[in-house]
């Protein structure tokens, strides 16, 4: 079960209750300790929110359920299985995609549909999928191993089983984007596959070619949806922190931590809270610039200047009249280029023929809405230097519905009965995220494995971080996997306190 060791006696503060402060509360308290996740929200699961108004429900951030093997896996940690939770369904088509000249494709859940797909569009393309969708799967298995380790710094990165692995991953050389290129020539396909980078908030021309693990997640494993949508995964772990003995207090911000004689006391809205140890599921570079003191910080401001952070997205919840025609549950709007388009832009004006993502959960679950209406979720990245104003909102917003008007033939203007936006403001304000990014650091290579911040904090023992902005990265799987990654470190430095001095002598960041 777990983690496998014990940290009774030994108290934690958790700070932020998204899914990796979720997961690492759980494998803290399963391993003794005794565990109080403060959460300055009125709700769990950090951006996997719950819109609900006039009998319409809506997931506010992570939409998609894949890896299903990564949930499995957290559950089975604690002899508990996901369907004890909530239940999933497989979509099929994984998405719809609308081109801007009128045309469209489905891209099924079964490889034999899928290899019918491409080959009608480009001749051989389904042979080359075959090869590009195998060697995806392998690398996909490789970074799992990778990923799922956990490595403190450069020396642990350097280990030869590591290196091994790591000279499989293919290509090692190039982008994403010049992979794709190299298996098909018809623009339409390259857009397909290059599309799902813009949920890891980097483009395709930085992303590394190994990022081909991104197909794998689509075409593969398949897309889930859990039935009453993500937040029934939320309401999930949960119940399972709960059974294990985790204390949540919510509408609960931590105002400060600090640090004295080898205890903390985080100072919270509600009052303080003395703890052994502090793990910080909030923003990474807000944990540090707001809530530590200057000598207790691992970072300089210099240094998150320089980081590159993933961009914003201007998000639209709309109840609708009616049905919603030719959409799926997931659907692609695309302009008639968008395979650079995808990753962070310091451009200060908004896109004005964006890449639309749409999501239709009433196609497969009618109780996401009243009888004879339809949930609808408009997304598009916007860079985090845009002007965040109601002028501005107000006419992307009609930027959103026109598209989805021209290229997938769906005009709702008028049959809205409930509509609400959320962008970079509330990014900011709700999740303290820097910028107002939408995801936090972004997946770039120079930003990932052993340059990606660390869990365990470089300055003050007893000081740990979880979440999108330490490994594996963005994610609701992935932070499953840092809440447990980080655990490991908490428990290894509990049972072995001089490893931690010894491992920060190394940790390069």
């Amino acid at each position: 079960m777990g983690v496998g060791m014990s940290v009774s006696e030994k108290s934690v503060v958790v700070i932020g209750g998204g899914f990796g402060g979720l997961s690492a509360s759980c494998y803290l308290a399963e391993a003794g300790a005794d565990v109080t996740l403060v959460e300055k929200n009125c709700h769990l699961g950090g951006r996997a929110n719950r819109l609900k108004e006039r009998g319409f429900k809506f997931d506010m951030g992570p939409v998609a359920y894949t890896t299903p093997d990564v949930f499995e896996d957290f559950f089975a940690d604690f002899d508990r299985s996901p369907d004890q939770f909530y239940s999933i369904e497989r979509l099929n088509p994984n998405y719809r995609v609308f081109f801007d000249d009128g045309d469209r494709i489905d891209i099924p859940s079964d490889r034999s549909s899928q290899r019918e797909t491409f080959e009608r569009l480009e001749p051989g393309a389904g042979e080359q999928l075959d090869r590009y969708l195998d060697q995806a799967a392998t690398n996909y298995e490789i970074m799992m191993d990778v990923i799922s380790s956990s490595r403190a710094g450069i020396r642990d990165w350097l280990d030869p089983r590591l290196l091994g692995q790591l000279w499989h991953l293919s290509p090692l050389r190039g982008t994403l984007k010049d992979t794709i290129e190299d298996h098909f020539t018809h623009p339409k396909l390259q857009q397909v596959l290059t599309n799902a980078t813009i949920l890891v908030g980097s483009a395709p021309s930085k992303l590394p070619g190994f990022y081909t693990f991104l197909s794998h997640l689509d075409f593969n494993e398949g897309i889930y949806y859990p039935e009453d949508g993500m937040a029934s995964v939320v309401e999930g772990v949960v119940e399972l922190a709960r059974d294990l003995g985790v204390k949540f207090e919510t509408r609960t911000a931590a105002r400060a931590i600090r640090s004295d004689s080898g205890s903390f006391t985080v100072q919270t809205s509600a009052g303080d809270h003395t703890t052994d140890i502090v793990v910080s599921n909030a923003d990474y570079e807000y944990t540090e610039s707001e809530l530590l003191s200057e000598d207790q910080r691992g970072f300089s401001r210099s240094f998150w200047r320089e980081c590159e952070y993933t961009p914003s997205m201007f998000v639209v919840y709309l109840g609708v009249e009616g049905d919603l025609g030719d959409l799926r549950h997931h659907s692609w709007l695309l302009p008639p280029d968008s395979k650079g388009s995808c990753g962070p832009s310091q451009d200060s004006i908004w896109p004005d023929d964006p890449i639309v993502y749409v999501n239709a959960p009433s196609i497969t679950d009618d109780s996401v809405a009243p009888e004879g209406h339809s949930a609808l979720y408009l997304m598009s990245t916007v860079s985090t230097e845009v002007v965040d104003s109601s002028s501005n909102r107000a006419e992307f917003r009609d930027t959103l519905l026109s598209t989805l008007d021209s290229r997938a033939g769906c005009d709702v203007r008028d049959r809205i009965v409930v509509e609400e936006h959320f962008s970079i403001s509330e990014f900011a304000e709700r999740y303290n995220s820097t910028r107002g990014s939408a995801y936090g650091l972004a997946q770039a290579l120079t930003q990932s494995g052993p340059f990606r911040p660390p869990h365990r904090s470089k300055e003050l023992p007893g000081m740990y971080f979880v979440g999108a902005n330490t490994n594996p990265g963005i994610g609701v799987a992935p932070c499953l996997l840092s809440g447990k990654i980080c655990a490991e470190k908490v428990i290894g430095d509990v049972l072995d306190p001089d490893r931690t001095s010894r491992v920060r002598k190394w940790v390069p960041f």
